[in-house]
């Protein structure tokens, strides 16, 4: 549940209860602004819960990095994607 806008307006900074600190204590408290919440959409996959891999773009294999892509490496089989030119 979030207590937002659609809960009534929030009030005035200085009607919000707050306790007072003891003098020349050092203390930072956070308090809540009562019906100011609110869920933002994540940026980065729109709500979707997932985000595609940059390396693979979604793929599940990228290019062999020793091979550059080819499968092979000095005109033998690459070892270190088997010949596929892609890895996991």
């Amino acid at each position: 549940m979030v207590d937002g806008p659609q809960y009534g307006m929030s009030p005035p900074p200085w009607d919000i209860p707050v306790s007072l600190p003891q003098m020349y204590s050092d203390k930072v408290e956070k308090i809540r602004v009562p019906h100011s919440s609110f869920v933002k959409m994540c940026h980065k996959c729109q709500g979707c819960g997932r985000t595609r891999c940059t390396s693979c773009f979604g793929r599940g294999m990228k290019r062999c990095t020793f091979c550059h892509g080819h499968g092979r490496a000095r005109n033998k089989r690459c070892t270190s994607c088997h010949g596929r030119g892609r890895k996991r």
